[in-house]
């Protein structure tokens, strides 16, 4: 994250707080390297667990991406004519930029975009723009096919036999179109407009406009407007350029196709492949029990013993209180600083808390840790938690296929990775709208990864 809000640093300083509760059993000795693997005799001792939770999602370049190819009004796809519009809807997040790309379609590969590194979707301050991106837009040369005169030429997309069909540009850099280069270059501005506007929630509406007319392209046959081709868009962070770099030959990542052809589904499949939420798990609190829904119970309201802390701050230190001293609980704790991790805090993909507990047979597992890009979502087993045995045998192995991603149902979810209301992004805690509904499996209309393409458990038997 580019800035940690004031919610999110209260998170840490109460995580440290918590650091090392737990009302585990005396630690049992290490069996030596001789006796690894060897069956051990049955004894009436708990057996010792080690469960590690780690954080298996994947890091993306893109909170979200897209194609617009369906002018306003239509029912199917196809260029912008004079007076028409593409309009969609994306998701962003402070410090996130826009970039696009649209063919001029009376050309060989010229295409409209903004500079390199895309335009900035908040102000300094991090408050959404509303703005006009027209005077932003610039119209390049993406250097893959030898130039005609604008509007005539007859490896131009309106008058060529088939795709790709021209001789190759002996400059194969990308590069700005120039007056020097094309004498009929009308302006910017004369053929296509752009703007966005703030819906809230971290939802941003893009408008991309053909403004040319009859008259705006003149050319030795005469004028003609200047269509105007589908659009390819990207959200990234600042930083990026996702489209192309300026001074450098086309990346082979789709943007031949797009200028040369306005088709842009190979550009828009290159963001694709790179376009998700990156998320971070919470630091947690853990359980060891005999009867079920000890965290939780699906289908109730959140108790208001903790749950609400743990799912929308990422804060396990008043869930750990509760269960601690509980009658049928023998084990709780807190899981909060990563594997070879100096201080308390997230688990960014790639890193793992672990810990280890006591049982024995009859004895369940539970644990609640934050979906950190959400405004309350949590990973956990089911309420009645994880049965740490077969019969007398103990578990060994991956489990995460017990997992779920649950709602806790106490504040209203927005887009995943965007909400001004989600701990990365709030400026106090419980800062959003209450929901006043019961801890579920996640059922809103957003799209949400599976429990586990977030975490992987294991737990194994010492």
């Amino acid at each position: 994250m580019k800035s940690i809000s004031i919610a999110w640093s209260l998170f840490l300083v109460a995580a440290l707080a918590v650091s090392g509760c737990s009302t585990g059993g005396p630690m049992v000795e290490e069996i030596d390297d001789a006796d690894a693997g060897m069956e051990l005799p049955m004894t009436d001792e708990p057996t010792r667990f080690r469960v590690n939770i780690t954080n298996v999602s994947t890091a993306h370049s893109f909170l979200s991406s897209g194609i617009i190819n369906t002018p306003v009004g239509n029912t199917m796809p196809g260029p912008l004519f004079p007076g028409g519009s593409y309009e969609t809807l994306f998701a962003a997040a402070p410090g996130d930029h826009l970039s696009l790309a649209s063919m001029m379609i009376q050309s060989n590969d010229l295409f409209f975009s903004m500079n390199q590194w895309g335009v900035p979707l908040f102000n300094e301050d991090g408050t959404p723009r509303s703005t006009d991106l027209t005077g932003e837009l610039n119209l390049y040369d993406a250097g893959t096919e030898a130039n005609q005169e604008l509007g005539t030429g007859s490896h131009q997309a309106p008058r060529q036999s088939g795709a790709d069909d021209g001789p190759i540009d002996d400059n194969d850099l990308v590069r700005l179109a120039t007056i020097a280069e094309f004498s009929n270059l009308p302006a910017v501005s004369a053929m296509i407009s752009a703007r966005i506007e703030y819906e809230g929630a971290g939802l941003f509406r893009l408008t991309v406009s053909n403004v040319s007319n009859p008259g705006t392209l003149r050319h030795s046959a005469g004028s003609s407007a200047v269509p105007v081709g589908p659009v390819a868009w990207v959200v990234h962070r600042q930083g990026a350029n996702p489209v192309y770099a300026l001074g450098e030959a086309e990346r082979g990542e789709g943007l031949q196709s797009l200028a040369e052809d306005g088709n842009p589904a190979s550009l828009a499949g290159t963001f694709a492949s790179e376009t998700g939420v990156t998320s971070p798990i919470s630091p947690g609190a853990y359980a060891v029990h005999s009867e079920a829904g000890a965290i939780f119970n699906t289908g109730n309201a959140d108790r208001g013993a903790g749950l609400e802390l743990q799912a929308e701050a990422g804060n396990p230190s008043e869930l750990v209180q509760s269960l601690t001293g509980r009658a049928d609980v023998t084990n709780a704790g807190v899981f909060n600083t990563v594997i070879d991790g100096d201080e308390p805090g997230p688990a960014f993909p790639g890193q793992s808390y672990e810990f280890e507990i006591e049982a024995s047979p009859g004895d369940r597992l539970s644990f609640a840790t934050m979906y950190i890009q959400s405004n309350d979502l949590f990973v956990s087993f089911g309420d009645a938690g994880l049965e740490l045995f077969n019969r007398e045998t103990p578990i060994d192995g991956d489990v995460s296929g017990q997992l779920q991603l649950l709602d806790a149902g106490t504040e209203v979810n927005e887009i995943p990775g965007a909400g001004p209301f989600q701990a990365p992004r709030q400026q106090e805690a419980d800062g959003g709208v209450a929901e006043l509904g019961v801890v579920r499996m996640v059922d809103d209309e957003f799209e949400n990864p599976l429990p586990w393409e977030i975490v992987r458990v294991t737990v194994t038997p010492l």
